[in-house]
């Protein structure tokens, strides 16, 4: 959860005191541990009916090796993706014909992106963090097909990659 909601959180149940102190603990946190806290309070919290979207803030936050991204569980899809790029990301040995799509199992199931959402939609897995900018490692390139990293786009008649006319 991010900084301010944290403070949000704790400030109706705290002092004020004791919430700054979670908030400059929050600030100093890496991305990969903010990934890692779980994102679930409690079960009675969970199954309370407010929170069936989830927790007031929507976005999990995910590092990845490549790129780091805000998933939006309302929508199921990425609120914003981050890369550095420099020239040895975008070359290498990553091969995007072995990746395979892949659910990300660190979103909560009721929340994550499923390969069944796109099966028979008319609509193609649309990458944030394009696969083609991470060919450093194939780790890199295999992350980039995680569904986290997906927003649906309108398919191309003639195949993907940019060619040929939108269906509508």
């Amino acid at each position: 959860m991010p900084p301010f909601t944290a403070l949000l959180c704790v400030a109706a149940g705290a002092s004020a005191g004791a919430a700054a102190t979670l908030l400059a603990a929050r600030l100093q946190e890496t991305p990969q541990a903010v990934a890692a806290r779980p994102t679930a309070a409690s079960s009675a919290a969970v199954s309370h009916p407010a929170l069936a979207h989830g927790l007031p803030t929507r976005e999990r936050v995910r590092a990845f090796a490549g790129h780091v991204l805000g998933y939006d569980c309302a929508t199921r899809n990425p609120a914003w993706v981050l890369e550095r790029l420099t020239k040895e990301d975008v070359h290498g040995e990553g091969d995007r014909k072995v990746s395979k799509f892949k659910e990300d199992q660190l979103i909560e199931r009721r929340f994550r992106s499923k390969l069944s959402d796109y099966a028979r939609s008319g609509y193609d897995r649309g990458h944030m963090a394009p696969a083609m900018n991470h060919k450093a490692s194939q780790q890199r390139m295999d992350d980039t097909f995680c569904l986290s990293n997906m927003s649906p786009q309108v398919r191309r008649v003639g195949g993907g990659g940019g060619g040929g006319e939108l269906r509508v």
